[in-house]
């Protein structure tokens, strides 16, 4: 995830909007990684709850990002 986003960043906006959906998916992945180890009891539930209020908020962040550049893309399309 977070080697996705920068390396998208210099790309023309439908190259990195690829690089934005593909750092969603390891944020995805990644709350799920964090229910998999509070249920094999390798973090406590605090910690687990911490972390899934921070990879909320970074999905909404790149979910937020990906809906202005889709935009952007359908403006230069229509001009």
């Amino acid at each position: 995830m977070a080697l996705s986003i920068p390396k998208g960043a210099g790309a023309p906006d439908a190259q990195f909007n690829r690089h934005l959906q593909i750092a969603l998916d390891c944020t995805r992945e990644c709350v799920i990684c964090f229910s998999v180890a509070l249920r094999g009891k390798f973090i406590s539930e605090e910690k687990d709850k911490i972390v899934k209020i921070q990879l909320t908020a970074l999905l909404k962040m790149i979910t937020r990002l990906q809906k202005r550049i889709k935009s952007r893309i359908k403006s230069n399309i229509k001009t």
